[in-house]
């Protein structure tokens, strides 16, 4: 069973040092039986970085609409009157990104963009300037909050999560010079 202690330690151990600037990618599953669960590895987290340090996430939304829009699909009228509005107040983050962007939006201090389909979550003094504003352009392209993670130098840190869900890859993707790029 992991403590926060050993997860610490074991994060210097891969070069996280006080200050740092984190984007986590995580799969719990994949880190294995932790003592006291996802708690646990956001304080490990925040722990390794050190109160100078900022941790960030992709939360997403649990209830976006994007799922229900693929390939053309359009909602019913019932679906877009009922459907309720995006507050990354109270809003749950998309499982599909890993629990543990969820304990990273309930997190003392945490905030989260306003964005409804591609929210971000920081803990720790960049949080405000990472988060605000995410406008509802390409949500992580120019202006959003993955370009001031990029820019301010922060590193993306995958546990147990695999190559192809660090989000600053669409940041990248975004921001290439390809002719006749698509989405």
């Amino acid at each position: 069973m992991h403590t926060r202690k050993a997860i610490t330690e074991a994060l210097q151990k891969l070069g996280v040092q006080t200050g740092d600037l984190l984007m986590v990618h995580a799969s719990l599953k994949a880190i294995g039986p932790v003592e006291g669960g996802a708690e646990t590895v956001v304080a490990a987290l925040r722990s390794a970085v050190g109160p100078t340090g900022t941790v960030m996430g992709y939360a997403s939304w649990d209830r976006s609409p994007y799922e229900e829009t693929l390939n053309g699909a359009r909602l019913d009228d019932e679906a877009r009157r009922t459907w309720l509005p995006f507050d990354p107040a109270t809003a749950g983050t998309y499982r599909g990104f890993g629990l543990l962007n969820q304990f990273l939006v309930q997190a003392p201090g945490a905030r989260r963009s306003a964005h409804p389909d591609a929210s971000m979550v920081a803990v720790g003094p960049l949080a405000e300037t990472l988060t605000e504003p995410h406008e509802l352009g390409h949500a992580l392209g120019e202006g959003s909050p993955v370009e001031r993670f990029v820019r301010l130098g922060g590193k993306a840190l995958l546990l147990g999560a695999p190559l192809n869900s660090v989000t600053a890859l669409h940041y990248a993707e975004a921001v290439a010079d390809i002719p006749n790029k698509r989405w």
